[in-house]
């Protein structure tokens, strides 16, 4: 004792669990256990936070942070966490906690997901936090383009519908192969015609952007042949 007062340091260690703590002196005890929760056992919170937050319509990568906390705040660490997923793949099913109470993961998915991550031997038996992972759905565009061969000189209709995805259409185009480019309508069906001053080959290429970005792309050949007198 120092003046009355003697200190000690309880270490941890690597085990989760709850531990009593008593005080002797002589033949005097100090009565009821002072309790500690160690590890897991501590735990009160689990956070699930995801960078993005969304992917787009292709898929991609999603970083995963699980932060784990006690009942007061405090952020814990070398808490084992388990990370699950019903869609797309994870690159590690399960991480500890470092010194931030932080541990990590990343998924790699093509569809939406709802990620959970959990932590076993909490405050309740099982502590967990779950967070859906959209993907934006891009809007949809077809050409419809004549299937005969045509002449030159001689205006010849096409038409292209526009449908929106997960957000509004921005701006959609076609572009006819020859340098010759024209606006469409942003949603539903746009009729137009467009002359070929010259034989060959032509690719008709028609897109659509949204406002999240997203962009679809529909291309279309037609053949323009001289005419034989």
């Amino acid at each position: 004792t120092n003046n009355g007062k003697a200190t000690v340091k309880l270490l941890a260690g690597a085990k989760s669990g709850t531990a009593e703590v008593r005080a002797f002196s002589g033949g005097i005890a100090s009565g009821d256990p002072l309790t500690v929760t160690v590890g897991a056992a501590a735990a009160g919170k689990v956070e699930l936070l995801a960078n993005p937050s969304a992917l787009p319509a292709s898929g991609g990568v999603v970083q995963l942070t699980a932060v784990v906390s006690d009942a007061v705040g405090n952020r814990l660490s070398g808490v084992p966490v388990t990370f699950t997923t019903d869609a797309g793949l994870l690159a590690a099913t399960s991480a500890t906690t470092d010194g931030n109470g932080e541990a990590r993961s990343s998924l790699s998915t093509t569809a939406k997901a709802r990620v959970t991550a959990s932590v076993v031997g909490g405050t309740s038996t099982t502590l967990t936090a779950t967070l859906d992972i959209p993907v934006r759905v891009g809007p949809t565009i077809t050409i419809s383009a004549p299937a005969s061969r045509l002449v030159p000189g001689v205006p010849t209709s096409f038409s292209v519908t526009v449908t929106a995805g997960g957000a509004a259409v921005r701006s959609a185009t076609i572009e006819f192969g020859d340098g010759d480019k024209q606006s469409l309508s942003t949603s539903g069906t746009t009729s137009l015609t467009h002359v070929y001053t010259s034989s060959g080959t032509y690719v008709i290429t028609a897109e659509a952007t949204d406002t999240a970005g997203e962009s679809a792309r529909a291309t279309a050949s037609v053949s323009v042949q001289p005419v034989i007198v």
